[in-house]
């Protein structure tokens, strides 16, 4: 929904404004909801661990499983964290060095990773790691798109009667 919403302003030349509050609560928001999706599963799954990088990406691509399995684990793996990588590029002039725009993900997406398995609540896989990265560096390459649609301001919205 919200992505259609943005490719039909995208091509109308329309801008949003939204109030950075609310951008900054929407992600809250949607960050307590990928961690209540993450974490609370149905009890009965397999906790295993993956160190092998692209050995469960390639699973997926091979067709040992269902073609429709496979597509909503990638697309979900890496679709899931567009919304941070738009969210970790500047806001009102606060760049973040390469090295950071990459430590952030890396190291929140890892302690996400332990944390499942520790608590047996999802498996520990390298390729869920690289997954979720490929979302996260989507957003930063949509994101001059992004701002094409949504231009953020600090004060607050005039009421229009």
């Amino acid at each position: 929904m919200v992505v259609v919403s943005m490719l039909v302003l995208l091509f109308r030349g329309e801008t949003v404004m939204l109030p950075r509050f609310w951008w900054q609560a929407g992600m809250i928001g949607y960050s307590f909801s990928l961690l209540v999706l993450l974490f609370f599963r149905p009890n009965g799954q397999d906790y295993s661990y993956n160190f092998i990088p692209f050995s469960t990406i390639l699973s997926y691509l091979s067709n040992e499983t269902n073609w429709l399995v496979s597509f909503y684990n990638l697309s979900a793996n890496v679709g899931l964290f567009i919304p941070f990588g738009l969210y970790l590029m500047p806001g009102e002039g606060k760049e973040l060095s390469s090295f950071r725009k990459f430590l952030y993900p890396f190291f929140s997406i890892l302690s996400i990773e332990i944390c499942q398995y520790v608590f047996r609540r999802g498996s520990l896989d390298v390729d869920d790691l690289i997954l979720n990265m490929i979302g996260v560096y989507l957003g930063y390459i949509l994101y001059p798109l992004f701002t094409k649609v949504v231009a953020f301001h600090s004060g607050k919205m005039k009421r229009i009667i």
